[in-house]
């Protein structure tokens, strides 16, 4: 993730006032998967909207007997009003909640604090200004001095130089380590060759649940995430089919990261198998 464009998280509620939701979101892109929401509870995702605002993420709701279909992110409606967005959804259609609002206050608290802190720092300058003309004229400092420190101003050249050696130190890090300088999305893709049944896959790391997605034979599943620079991203997957429950590490940066971006995996009974460069099988765990 980039600092530049944090995060947008979309929170999902079920207020259906009993029955169990089924959320099935996608965008043209990624497809979230099926998750099961009981009631109360909420099912969230987290993505970055692209800079064209042209992100959308569609969503299908099922219970009981009925199915609905609603755009539960869709830029050029939401973006620009927070990064969070709270969803009730009730039986006669989704409530945005006014979390946004809370979010303007946060913001308005922190401008106000910054408008404080700006205060105090003009108010601490004018203190060293009024203690630096006493000393001039009591004769502790000299009055050339600060001429000389203008014409010579070193400290002022030296916090971009510090700034220029860090970046440079992060570039070289990154790539010491296989990676970019930006550090770009790694993909995977997982195909269904089990022969036949549909496969069930869920897949998850520390931080993330990608959900229940159900792949039928011959067809695949995908998904992009972006590796951390300390080389420990790690996603874990269950594999269902039949009466089979098998398990795989099925992103291990430290195996998988100098492979490159891209990845590619057959799904067999008897395992799993990674394609193209260093192409090898494995067993189930």
């Amino acid at each position: 993730m980039t600092p530049f464009w944090p995060d947008t998280t979309v929170i999902v509620i079920n207020n259906l006032g009993g029955p169990l939701l089924t959320v099935h979101c996608k965008s043209k892109n990624d497809d979230l998967g099926v998750h099961m929401v009981a009631a109360n509870k909420d099912y969230h995702f987290s993505f970055q909207p692209n800079v064209w605002k042209t992100t959308l993420f569609f969503c299908g709701f099922q219970w009981n007997n009925q199915f609905k279909r609603f755009n539960i992110f869709d830029a050029t409606r939401d973006e620009g009003v927070g990064e969070k967005f709270n969803w009730s959804i009730k039986p006669d259609g989704p409530c945005k909640l006014a979390h946004e609002q809370k979010g303007n206050s946060a913001e308005a608290s922190r401008r106000k604090k910054a408008a404080e802190i700006n205060g105090s720092r003009e108010t601490i300058e004018q203190e060293k200004e009024a203690s630096r003309r006493n000393m001039q004229r009591s004769g502790v400092i000299a009055e050339g001095n600060e001429e000389d420190q203008r014409r010579n101003p070193a400290s002022m050249r030296k916090s971009p130089k510090l700034c220029l050696a860090f970046l440079i130190m992060v570039l070289l890090f990154g790539l010491s380590h296989g990676l970019p300088p930006f550090w770009p999305r790694t993909d995977l893709t997982m195909t269904n060759n089990l022969g036949g049944p549909v496969l069930t896959v869920h897949c998850k790391s520390k931080d993330n649940d990608l959900g229940v997605h159900m792949v039928a034979a011959k067809t695949d599943y995908h998904f992009s995430f972006q590796p951390n620079i300390w080389r420990t991203t790690l996603f874990f997957c269950s594999f269902q089919w039949n009466n089979q429950v098998k398990r795989f590490d099925i992103f291990d940066a430290t195996r998988d990261q100098d492979d490159g971006y891209k990845f590619n995996w057959t799904i067999k009974p008897d395992g799993p198998c990674k394609l193209g460069k260093n192409a090898k099988c494995f067993p189930w765990k």
